[in-house]
């Protein structure tokens, strides 16, 4: 069965960061989506897996069009990738990624559960090992108009809500349209806090 988040059969995906969390790192602002591990301890809020997500593959929760894969999207990124999902309106981000392999290019069409990447750790190196999910409503324009797809909202509040779907609010859309891809989905959903 293909999953929407990377899987082995030790340990349970969770979620780590959620949407407009507060307990986010301040010098960063708001987060904009989840970031996804395994073996995450809430009592002490520490991944206490390292690197041990580093390599695994993620995969794309709808279908969808390839918009934008970039190894330095700048910021703390790293690699990156965009797909538009035309079917619900969205985008979905998927950072941090390796990118080592050419699994997909921009203007592909892609399906839910097809893998399109691998976690890595941000540029440079920035973090330990995990997946960054998010889902833009929209992509803002640089300032040559240009989309500005690793768009970062930081300390803005409302840039982050008028910009990003919370993703807990599109896991029942995700199921409905893919049941068999998003049973793991409860996971996530049962440590959203």
């Amino acid at each position: 069965m293909p999953l929407m988040f990377p899987m082995r059969s030790e340990g349970k995906p969770q979620i780590t960061a959620v949407y407009a969390d507060r307990t986010y790192p301040t010098h960063l602002g708001y987060h904009t989506g989840w970031d996804c591990n395994y073996y995450y301890d809430w009592v002490k809020r520490k991944n206490i897996a390292g690197d041990g997500d580093l390599g695994l593959p993620f995969l794309a929760v709808a279908d969808g069009e390839v918009k934008y894969i970039s190894n330095h999207a700048g910021g703390l990124w790293g690699g990156l990738i965009v797909i538009w999902h035309e079917q619900y309106g969205i985008y979905s981000r998927y950072g941090h990624d390796l990118l080592e392999q050419d699994l997909i290019k921009v203007g592909d069409r892609v399906t839910a559960g097809q893998e399109i990447g691998r976690i890595g750790k941000g540029e440079r190196g920035t973090f330990l090992a995990h997946l960054h999910i998010d889902f833009p409503r929209q992509i803002p324009g640089d300032e040559r108009g240009a989309p500005f797809y690793a768009f970062w909202p930081g300390r803005n509040r409302d840039m982050c809500r008028t910009f990003f779907v919370d993703p807990s609010k599109l896991y029942q859309k995700f199921r409905a349209a893919t049941p068999d891809m998003h049973d793991e989905m409860r996971l996530f959903t049962s440590a959203y806090r």
